[in-house]
C-alpha cells in the first residue's frame, strides 16, 4: 500500500476528518454525518479514487458510487489506512446502509486484524442521531452499547432522589431532529431515571413507563405550559427523558432582584399564572379526540408535585415540568392515592395527619398548591425577591413535635389557612386594583376543606377575564407612553389615536365589572385569541421605542393588528364597544381638540361656519347605533307610507306623505355574506340620518333624505332598502312631473344641436361643481361607489332654463350648469376596512364602464375609483358627448393620452381641463401597493392631490 505522502488527495481528506472530528461528554470522539458530507463531496473523491491501488476496470465509475452509496465506508477505510479496501465493499455491495458491520460481515471483507480495526473505528462515524416523530409516542432503545452518542457537554443541575437526575446537555444541532436551531449546537434538558438498589427492576422499569406514557400523551396536546417531551430513550440500562432548554426554575426566579424577559410587564405574570391554570385542568380533564390526535381518551390526571422547584420559566411565560409523581385514571378509577412526601412548602392540609403520616390524596392537592404559587407570584410581582422572603418568613412556625423542625406552609398544622396569608394577600390587593381577580382565585383555592377547595377549571376560567384586563391595560400605558413621546415630535397620528380607544374600549369589555361567566371566561380558545393579539401588539410598541421598526410599518401593522383585535369580539360586544367608541369621541373634549387642530392644519383657509357643518355631518355619518327601531325612528319609515312609485326615465319617483319624492332602491342576497344584516341596517341609518341633516356644506350638491324603508322580497329572493329623498321645489312645480333631468339625457339630446350645449365656461362650472362635490363627500370619509352620468341631474333643464338669480348678489345670475345634484348614494359608505358594501352595484355594462375596472376584480371600493369615474365624466362633458356613443371602452383609452377620443376633447377644451381629466384616469390619483403608510394617510395624499391637481385648476377655469 502507498503511503500517505504519495496519496495527497487521501491525506487531505484524512486530515479534514481529523479537523472536524468532536468529543463527547465522556471523551469519545465522533464525527457528524452533515459534516463527514461536506468533505466527501464528488469533486473531493474523484482525485482521491485515482490514488488507489486498484486495477483500472475496479476504478471506472468508482468515484460516482461512493458518493452516492459508500461516504462512509470509504472515510472509515481512509480513518484506518485501508482506504483500497473499498473495492471490496464495493463487489459484495456493502453500502453505508450495511453499517455497522457486525463480525462475521467484517471478517468476509477484511483480514481478523483489520476486521477489528474496522468495528472498533466504526462508531466514529455512526454518532446517534436523535429524532422524533410525529406523534405521541418517541421512545428509543438504543444499542449496541459501542454506539456514541453526539453529547458534546454535559452538567448535572439538580438531583433528585428517588426521582432521578437532571442534566443541561449539549448536542450538535445537525445531530438532531428534535428542535431547529440556527447555530451549530442546541441545548436541552435530559432527565435520567436511575434505579435505587431497593427497587426492583420490574417497579423501576414501571416507574418509567408511566412518567413516559403520561408525558408522551401530553405531548400529543402540545399545550404551551406544560413541558413538551422531545424524545425519550434507555441507553446501557439508563432511562432518559429530553426535553426543551429553559433557564431556571421558579423558586430560581423569585430570587432574582431584576425583571426576567416580558416580566418587566405585570401582565405577563398574569397570563402566565393562567397559562399553569390552563396547564393543570388540561391534566385533571384529560381528554383526547379521536379526529384531532387518533386518539379517544378521557381521564382523570393529577401532578401530585407542584412546586416551584417543578415549574420552569421561559422569558415569556411559566412551564409545568416533572410529572414522576403524576398519572392518568380511568374516569370510573379510585382519584386517590397515598401522598408521596417531597421538600415542599405547598403541601395542602389533607396530604398528611397530625402525626405526620401520608394520607390519601385527590388532585385537589393541586389545587391548593396552585393557590400558594399565586400568592408568591403576585409577591413577587408587586415587592420582588424581598417581599418573597418577607412573605415566607411571616409564614414560618415551629413544627409541633418536631424539634428544630419549621414551616412555611400556608396552612397551620390544625388545618387552617393561616392568617398572615389572608392579611398579605389583602394587602397586596389594596396596593393594586389589577389583583383583585387574582387574589379572589388564591384566595378560592386555599380552602382547607378540599370539598370546598374551588376547582381548577374554576380558577382558570375566573383568571381569564383579570388576565385580559391587565394586557389590555398595560397595552394602555406602554400606548399612551408612546403617543406621549411621538406628540412631542410631531403631530400625533390619527390611527394611533384610533388605536388607543379601540383598545381602550376593549379594556372595558374585560373589566372588573364584567361577569365571571363572560364570553371570556367560558370560551378558552376566544381568550388565547385575544390574550395573543394584545401580547403582540405589546411587542409591536417595543419594537418601535427601540428603534427596530420603521415608523411607517409600525403604524400599518398597529392598525391592523388592532382591528383584529375589535373584529374577533361578539358581535354583541363588538357593536356596545363600537357605540361606546362614536359616544366618547364626542365626550372627550382633549382629543376632539387634537382632532380639529390636525384637521385645520390640514385644510386652512376653511370659514367656521362650513367647519362646523362638516363636523357635525361627520359626527353623524361615522356614529354607529345597535339596532333601528330604537335608536333611529326618525328616519326609518314604514313601507306603507311610500305610494305611487313609478319609473320616470333613469329614476323612481313616489309619494310619500302626500309629496313627491326620489326613491332609490338597493337590492341585496340573504347569502352573500359580506356584509351581515346588523352592520347593513347601521349603514343605513347613518346615511339616512347623515344626508338628512340642513345646512349641508354648500358644495355637497345631494338631496335632503326623508329616511328609508324596507322593500319587499323580490321573486328573485333579494331584499332591500328604498332611500327616499326630498325634492327641490323647481323639479315639482311643473303641471306633469317627469322626474328630474339627468347630465345623461341632456347630454344625449343635446350631442348634435350645438345651440342648445353649454358653452365652455359653462361645462367648466359643471365640472368644478362636481370637482368639489367630491371633495366634500371625501372630506367626511365617505365614498360614492356609482357616479356616472344618470346619477347627475338638475331641477330643471339647463339647456332650456335660464340662469337663476343669485340670492347673496341680485345682479350676478347664477347658471343652472353648476348647480347639479349628485344622486345614486344608495351604495354609498363611510370609506375604511370596517365597512363594506357588496360588490359593485349593476351588472348592466354601461355601468360597468363607469366604474374603475379593478373594482369589478377585488370587489373592493377605494376613494380614488371615485375619481375614476369622476375622470370619464369630466371626459363626456369636454367632448359633450355620452360613453355610449363611443365604439371602444373607457379601459382602452383612459391611459393613451394620444388616443384618438382625447384628440377630441383637445378640440373643445383647455390644456388644464385635458390634464385635470387625465389625473383622474391614467392612475396618477391611484395609491402605490409599496407605499409605507396607513389607509388614512393615503387618503389623505389622494385628497390633497386632487385638490391640487383637478379641483383647483377646475375652479380656476370655471372663473
Amino acid at each position: 500500500m502507498a503511503t500517505k505522502l504519495e496519496r495527497p488527495n487521501i491525506s487531505n481528506l484524512f486530515q479534514h476528518i481529523k479537523l472536524r472530528m468532536r468529543a463527547s461528554a465522556h471523551g469519545k470522539q465522533f464525527i457528524e454525518t452533515r459534516k463527514l458530507y461536506e468533505i466527501f463531496t464528488e469533486k473531493a473523491i474523484e482525485p482521491a479514487v485515482e490514488e488507489l491501488g486498484c486495477k483500472d476496470f475496479e476504478r471506472a465509475g468508482l468515484a460516482k458510487e461512493i458518493g452516492q452509496n459508500y461516504r462512509k465506508v470509504f472515510a472509515i477505510l481512509i480513518w484506518i489506512g485501508c482506504e483500497d479496501e473499498v473495492v471490496n465493499f464495493r463487489c459484495r455491495r456493502f453500502t453505508d446502509s450495511w453499517l455497522p458491520l457486525d463480525e462475521s460481515v467484517a471478517q468476509e471483507v477484511f483480514a481478523a486484524g483489520t476486521a477489528a480495526s474496522f468495528m472498533s473505528s466504526q462508531w466514529t462515524f455512526l454518532p446517534h442521531f436523535f429524532s422524533t416523530t410525529s406523534g405521541s409516542y418517541c421512545h428509543q432503545n438504543i444499542t449496541p452499547i459501542y454506539i456514541i452518542l453526539p453529547v458534546v457537554d454535559e452538567v448535572r443541575r439538580e438531583k433528585r432522589g428517588e426521582f432521578g437526575e437532571i442534566s443541561t446537555v449539549v448536542l450538535p444541532t445537525s445531530s438532531q431532529s428534535l428542535l431547529s436551531s440556527q447555530i451549530d449546537t442546541i441545548t436541552l434538558i435530559k432527565k435520567t431515571i436511575k434505579r435505587p438498589k431497593s427497587r426492583t427492576n420490574e417497579r423501576h422499569q414501571q416507574i418509567f413507563e408511566d412518567e413516559m406514557r403520561m408525558l408522551s400523551l401530553l405531548r400529543s396536546l402540545d399545550h404551551p405550559n406544560i413541558i413538551r417531551l422531545l424524545a425519550s430513550y434507555t441507553f446501557q440500562n439508563e432511562h432518559n427523558l429530553l426535553f426543551p432548554h429553559l433557564e431556571m426554575d421558579l423558586g430560581q426566579f423569585f430570587n432574582l432582584n431584576h425583571r426576567f424577559g416580558e416580566f418587566r410587564w405585570n401582565s405577563t405574570f398574569h397570563l402566565a399564572l393562567y397559562g399553569l391554570a390552563s396547564a393543570l385542568e388540561t391534566i385533571h380533564e384529560f381528554r383526547l379526540d379521536l379526529v384531532k390526535h387518533d386518539l379517544d381518551l378521557f381521564a382523570i390526571g393529577y401532578h401530585h408535585d407542584f412546586r416551584p422547584a417543578n415549574v420552569l420559566v421561559s422569558d415569556t411565560t411559566f412551564v409545568l415540568s416533572d410529572f414522576g409523581l403524576g398519572g392518568l385514571n380511568k374516569p370510573d378509577a379510585e382519584d386517590e392515592k397515598e401522598w408521596f412526601p417531597t421538600p415542599n412548602n405547598y403541601s395542602a392540609p389533607e396530604c398528611e395527619n397530625q402525626d405526620f403520616e401520608s394520607q390519601l390524596v385527590s388532585p385537589k392537592i393541586d389545587v391548593w398548591a396552585f393557590g400558594c404559587l399565586v400568592s408568591d407570584v403576585l409577591t413577587y410581582m408587586r415587592k420582588g425577591r424581598d417581599g418573597v422572603q418577607q412573605f415566607r418568613k411571616l409564614r414560618r412556625e415551629k413544627v409541633p413535635g418536631k424539634d428544630n423542625w419549621e414551616s412555611c406552609r400556608f396552612h397551620f398544622s390544625q388545618e387552617k389557612l393561616k392568617s398572615s396569608v389572608v392579611q398579605w394577600l389583602r394587602s397586596l390587593e389594596s396596593e393594586d386594583h389589577q389583583l383583585q381577580g387574582a387574589v379572589a382565585v388564591a384566595l378560592g383555592t386555599l380552602k382547607p376543606d378540599r370539598d370546598m377547595r374551588m376547582s381548577i377549571s374554576s380558577a382558570r376560567s375566573r383568571l381569564a377575564v383579570p388576565t385580559l384586563w391587565a394586557l389590555a391595560q398595560q397595552l394602555l400605558d406602554e400606548l399612551q407612553k408612546l403617543l406621549g413621546a411621538k406628540f412631542t415630535k410631531q403631530r400625533l397620528s390619527m390611527k394611533l389615536w384610533w388605536a388607543h380607544m379601540q383598545i381602550y374600549l376593549f379594556s372595558k369589555a374585560v373589566s372588573p365589572k364584567v361577569d365571571r361567566e363572560s364570553h371570556f371566561a367560558r370560551n378558552a380558545q376566544s381568550f388565547d385569541q385575544f390574550s395573543c393579539i394584545l401580547t403582540a401588539l405589546l411587542r409591536k410598541i417595543e419594537t418601535n421605542v427601540s428603534g427596530m421598526d420603521r415608523e411607517g410599518t409600525f403604524e400599518n401593522d398597529f392598525e391592523r393588528m388592532t382591528q383584529e383585535l375589535t373584529s374577533g369580539l361578539p358581535n354583541d360586544v363588538r357593536n356596545a364597544a363600537e357605540a361606546q367608541w362614536f359616544l366618547s369621541m364626542s365626550s372627550n373634549t382633549e382629543y376632539l381638540a387634537l382632532l380639529n387642530s390636525k384637521y385645520s392644519e390640514s385644510h386652512q383657509g376653511r370659514d367656521e361656519t362650513s367647519e362646523c357643518i362638516r363636523k357635525q355631518l361627520r359626527d353623524i355619518l361615522m356614529e354607529i347605533k345597535n339596532g333601528r327601531d330604537t335608536e333611529a325612528p326618525e328616519v326609518y319609515h314604514n313601507h306603507q307610507d311610500l305610494k305611487y312609485v313609478e319609473l320616470y326615465g333613469e329614476h323612481e319617483y313616489g309619494i310619500f306623505r302626500g309629496q313627491k319624492v326620489l326613491v332609490e332602491s338597493m337590492y341585496f342576497k340573504t347569502e352573500i355574506g359580506a356584509v351581515s344584516p346588523s352592520e347593513r341596517c347601521r349603514v343605513m341609518q347613518l346615511k339616512a340620518k347623515g344626508f338628512q341633516l340642513e345646512p349641508k356644506p354648500h358644495d355637497l350638491r345631494i338631496l335632503k333624505c326623508l329616511g328609508f324603508v324596507d322593500e319587499v322580497q323580490r321573486l328573485d329572493g333579494s331584499n332591500g332598502y328604498s332611500f327616499i329623498y326630498e325634492l327641490p321645489q323647481e323639479a315639482v312645480r311643473p303641471r306633469r312631473f317627469q322626474g328630474m333631468v339627468t347630465l345623461f339625457e341632456v347630454m344625449d339630446r343635446t350631442a348634435k344641436s350645438t345651440a342648445e350645449q353649454p358653452c365652455v365656461r359653462e361645462k367648466y362650472q359643471l365640472a368644478s361643481a362636481l370637482a368639489s362635490f367630491f371633495r366634500e363627500l371625501h372630506d367626511i370619509n365617505y365614498l360614492h361607489e356609482n357616479l356616472n352620468t344618470r346619477n347627475i341631474v338638475f331641477a330643471k333643464d339647463p339647456s332650456i332654463a335660464g340662469d337663476e338669480p343669485n340670492d347673496d348678489n341680485p345682479d350676478n345670475q347664477v347658471s343652472l350648469w353648476s348647480q347639479p345634484y349628485v344622486i345614486g348614494l344608495q351604495k354609498s359608505r363611510p370609506d375604511g376596512q370596517k365597512w363594506a358594501t357588496e360588490g359593485p352595484a349593476s351588472n348592466q355594462k354601461w355601468q360597468k364602464d363607469e366604474q374603475h375596472p379593478s373594482y369589478h376584480d377585488q370587489q373592493r371600493f377605494f376613494m380614488e375609483y371615485d375619481y375614476y369615474s369622476l375622470g370619464l365624466v369630466l371626459f363626456q362633458i369636454g367632448v359633450w358627448s355620452p360613453l355610449q356613443a363611443m365604439s371602444e371602452k373607457p379601459a382602452q383609452f383612459r391611459k393613451q393620452p394620444g388616443h384618438k377620443y382625447f384628440k377630441k376633447l383637445r378640440t373643445y377644451t383647455d390644456p388644464e381641463y385635458r390634464e385635470a381629466t387625465r389625473v383622474c384616469l391614467d392612475g396618477t390619483l391611484e395609491r402605490r401597493p409599496d407605499q409605507d403608510c396607513s389607509i388614512d394617510e393615503q387618503n389623505r395624499e389622494v385628497l390633497q392631490m386632487f385638490i391640487q391637481r383637478v379641483l383647483l385648476p377646475l375652479r380656476r377655469l370655471s372663473g
